[in-house]
């Protein structure tokens, strides 16, 4: 990307073509974090209003917007694979949550719908979902642990959007983050520092749950 931009701007790459194309212009406002769904028809990012920070889902083609907000910061997107599902973080009460501790939701844009996903977890983040939607695998963190590596512990969860009723995916004893779900919500990868397989504790290394077999497995071999 050739110039020097005077803010930050949203960009959308074409690999094939070896082309790219600004989707939305420097503001004052900024945006930032973007994320693009599995078909490439839409993008979400953050941005900030209000005192508070917000999701736009936009439509890459059209430009049209839908805007997720609350009465508190609204923050870490991720998108279903045709863009009309996001998944997201917020510690503020509109959408059922008690306030205070952050929480993941779903909200289905076509029909308004907003689902609590995390209910029952103390911390919950870092959403992905699944292709159709369905699926949201995300990070369930304990909270009071001390800053080093070695002593955060957080575990992987899964909850279906029809039952949301989160259940525990990998509780290995250490720090699990970064969860992404395969689009057939079948494989969640993450990295974690617990022990597995040969993997010794603190150690990171890439992390494949398997949700049919339960099983788990280490995919980085250093």
């Amino acid at each position: 990307i050739s110039g020097r931009p005077s803010g930050l701007a949203i960009w959308l790459a074409d690999v094939q073509a070896g082309t790219q194309r600004r989707l939305l212009k420097e503001e004052p406002g900024l945006a930032y974090l973007p994320v693009i769904s599995g078909d490439g028809s839409s993008i979400a990012f953050t941005e900030p209003s209000g005192g508070h920070t917000r999701i736009v889902v936009m439509s890459v083609a059209s430009g049209s917007r839908a805007v997720v907000e609350a009465g508190g910061d609204v923050y870490e997107p991720a998108l279903s694979a045709d863009g009309s599902i996001v998944a997201f973080t917020t510690q503020a009460k509109t959408f059922g949550g008690d306030g205070g501790r952050s929480r993941v939701y779903v909200r289905e844009l076509r029909e308004g719908r907003t689902t609590l996903v995390s209910r029952g977890v103390g911390f919950a983040h870092q959403p992905s979902i699944s292709g159709d939607g369905s699926q949201v695998a995300f990070v369930a963190r304990r909270e009071g642990t001390k800053p080093a590596i070695t002593s955060q512990r957080s575990t992987l969860q899964i909850a279906s959007v029809a039952d949301p009723e989160p259940k525990p995916l990998f509780s290995g004893r250490g720090w699990s983050f970064q969860p992404a779900i395969s689009r057939d919500g079948k494989t969640v990868v993450a990295t974690t520092t617990a022990k597995v397989g040969s993997k010794p504790f603190g150690l990171a290394g890439v992390l494949l749950c398997r949700l049919d077999s339960g099983r788990h497995e280490i995919a980085s071999t250093r």
